[in-house]
């Protein structure tokens, strides 16, 4: 098994998110499966990166949110992430990991542009007591694969993403644009 890349960890305290950001359970308790995901941006000019979000959701909270969703974003993103594009672009990321000994963010699965022409992503891994789910790799995607993706959702399931972000975020106004709708796309 595959341990959580060190990509999630948070610089400060050593370890990625361990609490569900809804039900607030210890995700390193019990063998509950859970998605993590950090979005974060890159300044290449002076070489530093800041995390603009990261969040934790165990599957049962993950499952009753997307009931929220509507049916049809929910069949055209399955049907989008599971189409020859984006499993061509996931294979080349981890031929390259394993050629290189190395992560699987080399490329977006989206787009397939190259980690370091990109200045803002998300990575995402499916992962259970501190492993990746078996058969599960970790993935990033740029901001214009976001974009990609956010055009591919309905009007509800954009206002439910915003009502989500505004119930758990909790974000002031002035830096709402930071963080769109369409970023929690992978709850």
């Amino acid at each position: 098994m595959k341990k959580i890349p060190k990509d999630f960890y948070n610089p400060n305290e050593q370890e990625w998110i361990c609490r569900c950001k809804i039900c607030n359970s210890n995700l390193l308790e019990g063998n509950t499966p859970f998605a993590l995901e950090k979005a974060i941006k890159v300044f290449p000019e002076i070489k530093a990166k800041e995390v603009i979000f990261e969040i934790a959701i165990c599957d049962n909270c993950a499952s009753e949110s997307r009931k929220s969703l509507s049916k049809q974003s929910l069949t055209d993103i399955e049907t989008f992430m599971t189409g020859d594009q984006v499993r061509e672009n996931m294979m080349k990321c981890v031929e390259e990991s394993y050629e290189n000994g190395g992560d699987t963010f080399g490329y977006c699965i989206i787009t397939g542009v190259p980690k370091e022409f990109i200045n803002e992503f998300q990575i995402i891994a499916q992962c259970q007591s501190g492993f990746l789910l078996p058969g599960t790799e970790a993935f990033m995607i740029s901001s214009q694969g976001i974009e990609i993706i956010q055009d591919l959702l309905s009007p509800e399931t954009k206002e439910e993403l915003d009502r989500f972000k505004n119930e758990h975020f909790g974000i002031p106004p002035e830096f709402e644009n930071i963080l769109n709708p369409g970023d929690l796309v992978f709850l």
